[in-house]
């Protein structure tokens, strides 16, 4: 993994101290795995939060670095 090192060690602390989602938010998002497991070539996601731009922006930020931590590939957040 070629994570900037201060990035790899924040995403490996927040997997170590997070508990997860509960449950009905975690099959949610297994669904959504699941469909984008299905998708045949690369995959953009874009974030966009009507009442705060800096969301979106660490939306975008977090949703590549998770993709990328986790060895998901063909994600891309734009």
């Amino acid at each position: 993994m070629n994570l900037f090192l201060e990035l790899n060690t924040v995403a490996k602390g927040l997997m170590d101290e997070y508990p997860g989602p509960d449950a009905g938010r975690k099959n949610l998002l297994d669904s959504v795995a699941a469909a984008v497991r299905k998708q045949q070539g690369p995959l953009f996601l874009n974030f966009i939060c009507t009442h705060n731009s800096r969301r979106s922006q660490l939306g975008q930020a977090w949703a590549q670095a998770a993709a990328y931590y986790h060895g998901v590939d063909g994600i891309f957040s734009v």
